[in-house]
């Protein structure tokens, strides 16, 4: 990590570089003033680094340390990647009007939160659920029935996109969990899961990519399970399972398609949210744990920001998006941290909670 930020803040200190990049943001002086006084003093750090490590010797030492700095520098590019860019000195954003979204898992939690904004910015909205009779009526709001953990999910998407063909847009919310010990879960638990957080959207995406293709536009929006689909956690196997699993369909369904312009691959992991889908006791956990609760409606707005921005992922929440960096790199270290909050995770999973 040294390597990586260390020799990154020297590179951007440089003049040539520092400068374009600031003048591409927009940012005034004050806002290099700390990089580039620290240019030099960074060199020196550098220099040290580079000392220390000439000195190790051992094989299996050198391989650890090689094989970090790729990961770091993979998450570094990343971050640097999710920047938003401005072309002929205007932001490039994706508009939301005059769009049409079909939007899963609309009757509660974070996706009910989407509906307000996205029909306010001039969107109409398909909330495609398995009770289309309890969501509120109305203007530019759409219900309709579909079962995200059907067999028959294709063919249910066919005839969705028969009556709707004018869908550009898709942003999956839908999202079941249990939290208790795997031991403890049925079979039809597990699947459960598994059908609605990734089959689900894999099938969506399976059907509905060829048609943005098609048609020149499209966006693919796929929430996932907070840091859960990047941390595993006790009590959440399965929900995690299919978390990552989506985090990582998401990754290369956008790589598959990254000679396709039009159609617009994000992934959106909020922290942990205060939804009805978490009993009382999953959020009496959260407290104990010590873990921050974001408002359905703040994790919407960042939905939407980071779907206008065509961001290819953003994480919420601090230090969240710290532990996942850190699991990324050093997992040993979660272990740890884990193993010291595992009896007071232990006290609810045996109190038999579900959710």
């Amino acid at each position: 990590m040294v390597q990586v930020l260390e020799g990154t803040s020297i590179e951007l200190a440089t003049p040539p570089l520092g400068e374009a990049i600031q003048k591409q943001l927009g940012l005034p002086n004050q806002a290099f003033s700390y990089l580039y006084s620290h240019g030099a003093l960074d060199q020196d750090h550098f220099e040290f680094f580079r000392n220390l490590m000439n000195d190790i010797t051992d094989p299996e030492d050198q391989q650890a340390i090689i094989e970090a700095a790729r990961m770091v520098y993979r998450l570094y590019g990343d971050m640097l990647h999710s920047i938003p860019l401005r072309a002929h000195g205007k932001e490039q954003r994706h508009e939301l009007h005059d769009r049409t979204f079909l939007l899963l898992g609309g009757t509660g939690g974070i996706g009910q939160a989407l509906i307000g904004p996205l029909v306010e910015c001039g969107a109409r909205v398909i909330v495609a659920t398995r009770h289309p009779e309890r969501l509120e009526k109305r203007a530019g709001v759409s219900p309709v029935h579909l079962e995200l953990a059907s067999p028959e999910l294709d063919q249910q998407l066919q005839q969705l996109s028969e009556v709707y063909p004018d869908i550009d847009g898709v942003i999956h919310c839908a999202g079941q969990n249990r939290f208790a010990a795997l031991d403890a879960m049925a079979i039809s638990d597990l699947d459960a899961q598994l059908m609605v957080n990734l089959r689900s959207a894999m099938l969506v995406a399976r059907h509905f990519v060829p048609r943005f293709r098609k048609a020149g536009v499209g966006a693919l929006v796929l929430v996932g399970g907070s840091t859960f689909g990047s941390i595993g956690f006790p009590g959440y196997t399965a929900y995690c399972a299919s978390k990552f699993g989506l985090r990582g369909f998401s990754e290369a369904l956008r790589r598959e398609l990254a000679d396709t312009p039009p159609v617009q691959v994000v992934y959106v992991a909020p922290r942990a949210t205060a939804t009805a889908m978490n009993p009382a006791p999953v959020n009496e956990l959260n407290r104990a744990l010590g873990n921050a609760m974001d408002a359905p409606e703040a994790v919407a707005a960042q939905i939407l920001q980071a779907m206008e921005k065509d961001e290819r992922r953003r994480f919420l929440g601090w230090p969240e998006k710290l532990f996942v960096v850190i699991n990324g790199i050093l997992p040993k270290l979660v272990d740890k941290a884990m193993l010291k909050q595992l009896p007071v995770i232990r006290r609810f999973l045996d109190s038999g909670v579900v959710s």
